[in-house]
């Protein structure tokens, strides 16, 4: 067997099989992560072809907006390219008499996942750290790249400091929070400044809510600045951001995906003082920490099936049962996820329940193996 050394202690050869099944793993993966990722790569530039094909600067800045979202890809088909690579793996050793052999050795089950369990335990360190810091900044750059580059659009609106800017003509406006749900704002400030950039007005404004006719503004208070004098007015109601609609901000503003698990706590802990529902946001957070810990998951369910099968089973049926339990943890999740959004399913619960449903499936598969 390919794991099988020289006559040595029963240390050296548990390390040579650690070895051996590690290097096993690491192949099929990276071959399925990279089929993965060309896969994901192929359907986005396709999705956006006639964009990209206006001129070849177009092209030149699309492909790098989709390389850009090559951390959210390869992090996205992490769990499902890991399942494959365990199933496969099983089912080649099964193929080749290696698990019998090993059995027959006195090489328990746990023996076989212990390096599995510390690649996933890895790949769950990588997954973690690429969704706090490389993927936000992949994807806002991405997200830039389309909108200013390809499309031509003019950034008049962009995010400082977690607070949303614009600057449109002689106006200058600051938004300290913004709702897309409701299409609400929290602490609007608008300056207007004149030619000579001397500063002509400025209204705060508490909050602001979204009418098909503008901007109606709520509690604000309005300052004109003339020679040397202050005039100031306070209105109950008063309109302003002509012209840019909820669509803007909406484009601009960070996505769950965009922010990292701290980032999205600090935006959660602000919409919570501004009196903001946060129900949202908490599964996303809560989202967030879970995804990485289903490469541990993975595991129970790539042994679980992977050990049932005998020697006559072919390659093809270790692809399409690991594609069918990456369908069904799908489904689950999402579901899991829409509950979690109306509030039926508590937020924690509803991001950690499939992990743990297939966890528990996993493991009473494992127990119920074939010694």
């Amino acid at each position: 067997m390919g794991w099988k050394g020289s006559r040595g202690s029963w240390g050296f050869e548990v390390k040579r099989l650690d070895a051996y099944i590690l290097k096993g793993l690491l192949k099929i993966f990276l071959t399925a992560e990279l089929v993965g990722f060309g896969l994901l790569f192929v359907i986005e530039f396709f999705e956006k072809l006639e964009t990209f094909t206006r001129s070849l600067q177009a092209l030149a800045f699309g492909l790098l907006s989709v390389l850009y979202k090559s951390p959210y890809f390869i992090n996205l088909f992490l769990p499902l390219c890991f399942l494959l690579s365990i199933l496969v793996l099983f089912m080649v050793m099964a193929r080749r008499n290696e698990i019998i052999a090993l059995r027959s050795s006195g090489v328990s089950t746990f023996s076989l996942l212990r390096p599995v369990f510390l690649f996933s335990f890895l790949l769950a360190v990588v997954s973690l750290l690429a969704e706090e810091f490389f993927i936000p900044f992949s994807l806002r750059h991405a997200d830039y790249v389309y909108r200013v580059k390809v499309k031509g659009e003019q950034p008049y609106v962009f995010i400082k400091d977690d607070e949303i800017w614009v600057r449109k003509g002689n106006i200058v406006a600051n938004i300290e929070l913004f709702d897309g749900k409701n299409d609400r704002m929290a602490g609007l400030t608008l300056i207007e400044i004149g030619r000579d950039f001397s500063l002509l007005r400025r209204i705060d404004a508490k909050e602001a809510i979204w009418e098909t006719t503008g901007w109606r503004l709520l509690n604000a208070v309005e300052r004109r600045f003339r020679d040397g004098n202050v005039e100031k007015r306070v209105f109950e109601e008063t309109s302003g951001l002509a012209g840019t609609p909820p669509s803007v901000f909406k484009i601009v503003r960070k996505g769950p995906e965009e922010m990292g698990i701290r980032e999205l706590r600090r935006y959660i802990g602000r919409l919570k003082e501004g009196g903001h529902d946060t129900g949202r946001y908490l599964v996303d957070l809560y989202n967030k920490v879970s995804f990485p810990f289903i490469n541990l998951v993975m595991v129970l369910i790539g042994t679980a099936l992977g050990l049932r099968y005998k020697k006559t089973t072919h390659i093809s049926l270790g692809i399409f049962l690991g594609l069918s339990a990456g369908f069904v943890y799908w489904v689950l999740h999402s579901f899991s996820l829409a509950l979690g959004y109306a509030e039926i399913f508590p937020a924690l619960f509803s991001s950690f329940f499939s992990s743990l449903l297939l966890s528990l499936l996993g493991t009473i598969g494992i127990l119920t193996l074939r010694r």
